[in-house]
């Protein structure tokens, strides 16, 4: 479902209302948790007689939890502008996974003169509710944090005893890459540069482990590049961390000597301070 907004032009009976999903990741679009999210909203609607206006989607992917927020801002925006002022909600985490947020996004629809309500528990925008409701908070915050401690210490136990245990396999782990690894390693044991070596894999059609797709309309065959060579190289264990003969401390030096460079290297993020967040 794509974040358009629809304005509705006819009240019908009950409380028109938006409904709101949110998933952490990528992987989670395609899951089951936006389908368990608007079954939880729609059941609460038909339970209180509310109307959906549309039910809104946003995958906020990056630690900054307002980045990826458009699906969110544009129905704030349209609230604005049609009447709607109540939002539903599976559960308060939904809202943000920080409680700091929550509480920002709730002072924010108070505001506004909006309400949010959860199906799980009850007008979060209700002053009379903020005591259970950060307490909620605080738990749910708690919890996920115990289980992300628990989660990384067992990834790092498999590491140990394994070697790895997520990620992206290296090249050469998979069917028919193991040959073209040993090519890459001859190539370069014989003296050829990079440069070459990824000039003479693109002539042969070598397949990289990208797949072909289509951009544009247009078939699109994915090439070698240099920085690939250079890792497969690295991990094989016959080359140094460095490329086209500028190493770590190289490009140090290079970020130091360039001040447009250091400045954004360097510079603090921005503190918002008592800043609204709804735009």
């Amino acid at each position: 479902m794509k974040n358009k907004i629809n304005h509705p032009k006819i009240k019908a009976a009950g409380v028109e209302v938006y409904g709101y999903c949110r998933v952490s990741g990528k992987d989670q679009e395609n899951g089951h948790g936006f389908d368990r999210q608007e079954d939880a909203i729609r059941n609460f609607a038909t339970f209180k007689n509310f109307q959906i206006a549309d039910i809104i989607r946003d995958v906020v992917t990056g630690a900054n939890e307002w980045a990826d927020r458009n699906g969110f801002n544009r129905m704030v925006k349209a609230m604005r502008e049609n009447g709607v002022k109540t939002v539903v909600i599976e559960h308060q985490d939904r809202l943000a996974r920080e409680l700091l947020i929550q509480e920002l996004i709730i002072r924010d629809f108070r505001r506004e003169g909006f309400t949010i309500w959860s199906t799980e528990g009850g007008e979060l925008t209700a002053e009379d509710n903020d005591e259970m409701r950060q307490f909620r908070g605080i738990m749910a915050q708690s919890d996920k944090k115990r289980l992300v401690k628990k989660l990384r210490t067992a990834r790092e136990h498999i590491r140990k005893t394994e070697g790895r245990c997520e990620g992206i396999r290296p090249y050469g782990e998979l069917e028919g890459e193991r040959e073209i690894v040993d090519r890459i390693v001859a190539m370069r044991t014989a003296g050829k540069t990079l440069k070459q070596i990824v000039n003479e894999l693109n002539n042969d059609n070598v397949p990289t482990r990208v797949a072909v797709r289509k951009i544009g309309g247009q078939i699109v065959t994915p090439q070698w590049r240099v920085t690939t060579i250079h890792g497969i190289l690295k991990a094989a264990g016959i080359m140094k961390n460095r490329i086209h003969g500028r190493g770590k401390k190289n490009v140090a030096a290079g970020i130091q000597n360039n001040p447009n460079v250091a400045q954004h290297a360097t510079r603090k993020p921005h503190s918002s301070g008592g800043a609204r967040l709804l735009q």
